[in-house]
């Protein structure tokens, strides 16, 4: 199959979902507030989205480079950078397929080495945002014990893949905690393959990264609130990045591809019930901020797909995934 064809069910659930939206909210009240925003606030939005990206870009330059790829320029690294954008509408293990295959036909990288880099970016996202989904709830302190507790939680579980163990300790740890069945046998199999990636300097920068370029995504909701007509205020920028921390974690659980339809429905239920919003409201700042970090990425990355294909191989074809 080719990249269009794994993200085109993702599409059409966006396209539901915007219509959902659309019809909740009331096609009156969003189009009211669309014509009152103050789309100057939007401008900064998009730059904070855009420095979010340039972070996630410098970490995974940082990645390839200590992989010691050679032949690989800063260009075609930024190139397939962006082309990957358009896959987070794809399931995960799919898009890093494609991701490994197009790394493969530019610099001759192995699939294995290359998924080391994309379980790093996997892991670092996830801890940045439940460290983030924790500081937000100073807003909220009723709040502190669920999301330390999942915290915790995440931070045994990340240790634990720190440490090699013996084979038969993996296989008993995977049998009593099946969740994390899978990604033991990834992380260790990334290890082995390439352990500068697992670093504690490297890991450290990397998750440094992923904080602030996860913060910039809670900055992008807090802009588009302003936006709206509320006042910025150090309580409102730590609610926003709560609540975009809190549907970021939702949406890594379900394991939907980009979070097509859970981060909508978290997000505008959550802003609903802590800032009392109207659907509408809440269905406005929504749908703002989806375009503001997703649809827009989309429409970048397709652009590279159409300016790139050939290098890619999506027009010959050899840069595609076939189903065994």
């Amino acid at each position: 199959m080719t990249p269009m064809q794994q993200i085109v069910p993702g599409l059409l659930l966006g396209a539901i979902t915007i219509i959902g939206l659309l019809l909740l909210g009331g096609m009156n009240d969003i189009s009211r507030h669309f014509q009152d925003y103050n789309w100057e606030f939007f401008g900064i939005a998009i730059g904070l989205a855009f420095f979010s990206n340039t972070l996630r870009f410098l970490k995974r330059a940082l990645a390839l480079r200590i992989s010691g790829i050679k032949g690989l320029s800063l260009g075609n690294s930024l190139q397939l950078f962006m082309a990957s954008l358009p896959l987070d509408a794809a399931p995960a293990r799919i898009g890093d397929s494609y991701q490994s295959l197009w790394l493969f036909k530019l610099a001759g990288l192995p699939a294995v080495r290359s998924a080391s880099i994309y379980l790093i970016e996997q892991i670092s996202d996830n801890l940045s945002v439940f460290v983030l989904t924790a500081l937000g709830a100073i807003a909220y302190p009723e709040y502190w014990p669920l999301f330390l507790l999942v915290l915790l939680l995440f931070l045994i579980a990340t240790v634990f893949l720190r440490v090699k163990h013996k084979d038969s300790e993996l296989a008993d740890m995977s049998e009593r905690l099946p969740v994390y069945k899978q990604l033991f046998r990834d992380l260790h199999t990334c290890i082995d393959a390439h352990p500068a990636l697992f670093s504690t300097s490297h890991l450290a920068m990397t998750f440094l990264l992923g904080i602030i370029s996860r913060a910039a995504e809670g900055a992008v909701l807090f802009f588009i609130l302003c936006g709206l007509g509320m006042t910025p205020t150090l309580p409102l920028a730590a609610s926003a990045i709560l609540v975009f921390a809190f549907t970021a974690s939702i949406a890594t659980i379900t394991n939907i591809p980009g979070g097509i339809g859970v981060v909508e429905a978290s997000m505008a239920l959550i802003m609903t019930m802590l800032f009392n919003f109207q659907p509408g409201l809440a269905a406005t700042s929504t749908l703002l901020f989806r375009l503001a970090t997703f649809w827009i990425n989309l429409g970048v990355g397709l652009l590279i797909w159409t300016i790139s294909g050939k290098k890619l191989g999506l027009i010959s074809g050899d840069g595609t995934i076939v189903k065994s």
